[in-house]
């Protein structure tokens, strides 16, 4: 029979050893677990890599499609360029996701390639349909081919990205249950001594690290998918979405307004100057459309050189001061290249949808840029079943903006004036049920009001004080060199409208002292649009006025200087409750 003292020394002997072997086996374990979560960080980092590499191939397809929607819109020759490199991106991500993905992922890729080569087939044949102007044919080939072929790439790209998000939760699950497993490791192996401490340094090192690679990829993949790199700025994707929601809020009196705007010339700026220099254009003017709204949740780079801007609780001409501000402080590169933008804006009370709210602010632009405007409101005249009807020559519209530019150049106390009371006269004119091609005379003569301006000394024009009884009757020539200069031009329509532009109801105007009914209708609207503008506009001397104040200052003044008919109009353009637009 055994004796107790035979069991102490079995104890003393088997003890240590075991403890050895606890020790060395959670170590081992230890070990293990630590191997486990490196390999789910790593695993986690491949499958994010392959996510985002089918993300940029999928927006690469949507871009195509855009190119194909935006050649129907305007055909130019210079968008084959965008589909090129919206091709060349497509093959960058795909072959991104080949070489370090699985055989199914290069099944994916090039299965995507095989039908990417028929999309583009069949946006060339949309592209020769709308160069013969043959809409039909252009609808059927999209509906029949490119539509289906665009759908079942984003299909395929969608569901390969979504594998692989499933298979880094999947991994990152793995890891989190491995770190439970680690700290039970850890306590246990503190309780068994100093031998375990280097143990568990290690461990709590690796869980460290495997949280700062997961919490540095979550950020990645938030910035990935929801900013543009270059500029900080919110990207396509966050614009789609956003606007969506803006416009499912939008209401009359919560509306929203749509801002496109163009980089000028980037495409010359790059061929001349390089791409850096471009770059330095495209940041410069995402930090003017940061500053213009205080951060960067209403902006977005939309396209290499697109931006937006999401203004809420916001109508278009408000829009429209906030876009000239904007362009007004815009400074140049440090190579001193000066930057500009073109912007059109559109309007939403919750009535239209976000293909038609694009589509306004797209006409916008389009036609800004044609005729060389900072910015343009959509409006009914702007539209193609109702441009054929105006009579003036693009070159005579070149022309009045150059005019108009030239005025405000002059006058250092303001910035795109004349450009803002052209849109006003517009927008009133529509509203006071004008005719199209008389809106459009309406708008060439808001734009040229004060070119007269141009032969006024540049001491009276630029004084920052009142002016003196002597400098006043200079400064009233204005209206009659506009009126010269214009009819010089063979506009003898606006030239008539210029000239009585600052009569006033009451007939104490100037230069005719017309009264009422006496002063065409046009200058009359040119008077309230120009007030308008000067009253809601900075000067160095004042800052401006709200909408609100400037409308009711021109109330005060209705009936004696104002037309009451004019201003009523101009209120129920700002209010939304406009009548005969549609």
């Amino acid at each position: 029979m055994p004796r107790p003292s035979d069991y102490r020394l079995v104890t003393r002997r088997t003890f240590p050893a075991m403890a050895i072997a606890g020790i060395v086996l959670l170590a081992a374990f230890a070990s293990w677990s630590a191997w486990t979560m490196t390999s789910a960080a790593q695993e986690v980092r491949r499958s994010t890599v392959q996510s985002d590499a089918f993300q940029r191939a999928r927006y690469a397809v949507e871009e195509e499609a855009s190119v194909a929607r935006a050649y129907r819109l305007a055909p130019d020759p210079t968008l084959q360029q965008d589909l090129d490199r919206a091709r060349r991106g497509l093959q960058t991500a795909l072959a991104m996701a080949s070489r370090d993905g699985s055989a199914a992922d290069r099944q994916v890729a090039a299965r995507v390639l095989a039908m990417n080569d028929e999309a583009l087939a069949s946006i060339r044949r949309v592209i020769e349909a709308t160069n013969r102007a043959d809409a039909n044919r252009a609808n059927e080939i999209d509906t029949r081919s490119l539509t289906p072929i665009l759908a079942a790439q984003q299909e395929l790209l969608d569901d390969a990205a979504a594998d692989h998000r499933r298979l880094a939760l999947s991994s990152l699950r793995s890891s989190q249950r491995s770190e439970r497993v680690m700290v039970i490791v850890t306590l246990v192996a503190f309780s068994l001594g100093v031998l375990l401490v280097l143990a568990v340094g290690k461990v709590l090192g690796v869980r460290e690290q495997l949280e700062r690679a997961r919490l540095t990829e979550m950020d990645r993949l938030r910035m990935v998918a929801l900013t543009d790199n270059l500029t900080g700025l919110l990207n396509h994707r966050s614009f789609h979405e956003d606007l969506a929601e803006a416009l499912a809020q939008a209401t009359a009196s919560e509306p929203l307004s749509l801002v496109l705007l163009d980089l000028d010339g980037l495409k010359d700026i790059n061929d001349r100057q390089g791409h850096q220099e471009g770059d330095e254009c495209i940041c410069g003017l995402a930090d003017a459309l940061r500053a213009a709204t205080g951060d960067a949740d209403g902006a977005y780079r939309i396209g290499g050189d697109e931006f937006a801007l999401l203004i809420r609780g916001t109508r278009a001409i408000p829009a429209l001061n906030l876009v000239q501000r904007m362009q007004g402080g815009l400074t140049r590169t440090p190579s001193g290249h000066r930057i500009s933008a073109t912007a059109g804006i559109a309007e939403s009370t919750g009535s239209i949808d976000r293909d038609e709210l694009i589509r306004r602010a797209d006409l916008a632009l389009i036609n800004a840029k044609r005729n060389r405007r900072h910015g343009l409101i959509h409006s009914a005249t702007l539209e193609p079943s109702v441009a054929h009807v105006r009579t003036d020559p693009r070159e005579t519209d070149v022309l009045a903006s150059a005019l108009a530019r030239a005025v405000d150049a002059k006058d250092a106390y303001t910035h795109s004036h004349c450009e803002t009371v052209s849109e006003l006269c517009a927008l009133i004119g529509h509203e006071l049920g004008l005719e199209p091609d008389r809106v459009a005379h309406l708008r060439t003569a808001g734009l040229l009001h004060d070119v007269g301006k141009i032969g006024i000394p540049d001491r009276i024009l630029q004084k920052p004080e009142a002016l003196t009884d002597e400098e006043f009757e200079v400064m009233k020539r204005h209206a009659q060199l506009g009126h010269e200069i214009v009819m010089a031009a063979e506009r003898p329509i606006e030239a008539g409208w210029i000239l009585h532009h600052h009569e006033r109801i009451d007939g104490n105007g100037y230069p005719a002292g017309l009264a009422g009914e006496q002063i065409p209708l046009e200058s009359r609207i040119i008077l309230v649009a120009d007030a308008f503008e000067a009253i809601t506009a900075d000067r160095p001397y004042r800052q401006h006025s709200s909408i609100e104040q400037a409308l009711a200052e021109l109330r005060r003044h209705s009936g004696s200087q104002f037309d009451p008919t004019c201003v009523d109009a101009l209120r129920r353009v700002i209010a939304g409750e406009a009548t005969k637009a549609a």
